[in-house]
């Protein structure tokens, strides 16, 4: 490719980042410039914070209404008794060991 048309793709993605930018960063139009601006990006992101706020009280009601209805787990069985403690010579005739 020669340098013009580098040139062009160049000015083409650099046009779209552009317009991209503007669109999330750029005040609606119907914005007023007062104390309760937000750009689209800020709404997105309240809007993402309210709903994960209002999933996260779904899911902790659900779990407590959960841990409510359910029983408690029974208790299991006793461990068996343990063997006796037995002595353990440790020294060992044929270990390369000192």
């Amino acid at each position: 490719m020669n340098k013009w048309g580098t040139l062009a793709i160049a000015g083409i993605v650099g046009a779209a980042a552009s317009a991209v930018y503007n669109y999330l960063f750029a005040p609606a139009a119907e914005t007023t410039f007062d104390g309760s601006y937000q750009s689209r990006l800020d709404w997105a992101l309240a809007e993402g914070e309210k709903a994960a706020a209002l999933r996260e009280q779904e899911l902790r009601a659900e779990f407590e209404a959960a841990k409510i209805a359910l029983p408690a787990p029974p208790l299991p069985p006793p461990l068996p008794p343990s063997l006796p403690e037995v002595p353990v010579d440790v020294k060992h005739s044929g270990s390369s060991n000192p």
